[in-house]
């Protein structure tokens, strides 16, 4: 979690997601939650968020102010290889698209996401296991994002 936030890389991009329409609340619809760091069994279709390695890019000469870009992965778990494969791509194309100085406020504290860079394009995990039939999908990212001051 970046130092200077009231909330996690991973709260700020499911927020995002829900804002974007990708995916809801897990508290007002029963398709496509957005989990934060979890994945329960149920539903079938659904939409985790979890941390990852983060990269640091320098250092701001006037304020001395770190610049680092926070990893996260966006894990995707559906019914059908097609459904699932066509709503990431449809996550990946919003935040290469659509993700310029946008904002999110989370409890009422204000985010700037400035930027998310994809590592690669979607990868298709596999099937479920064990046993499984669901098909599970990811796609890593980094996003430079600060809190807004009130």
């Amino acid at each position: 979690m970046p130092i200077d936030t009231n909330h996690s890389t991973e709260d700020v991009i499911g927020k995002l997601l829900v804002d974007f329409g990708l995916g809801q609340q897990t508290d007002v619809a029963n398709d496509w939650f957005v989990y934060v760091n979890s994945l329960p069994h149920d539903p079938d279709n659904a939409i985790a968020v979890y941390g990852s390695e983060s990269r640091t890019q320098g250092r701001i000469q006037q304020t001395g102010r770190i610049v680092e870009q926070y990893g996260f992965q966006v894990y995707l778990r559906s019914n059908t290889y097609e459904v699932g494969r066509s709503k990431m791509s449809a996550i990946g194309s919003k935040f290469d698209k659509e993700v310029k100085r946008t904002n999110v406020t989370i409890d009422g504290t204000n985010y700037l996401i400035h930027a998310i860079t994809r590592y690669g394009s979607v990868l298709f995990v596999g099937t479920e296991q064990p046993q499984g039939t669901r098909k599970e999908f990811s796609l890593n990212c980094v996003v430079t994002f600060n809190q807004l001051e009130d």
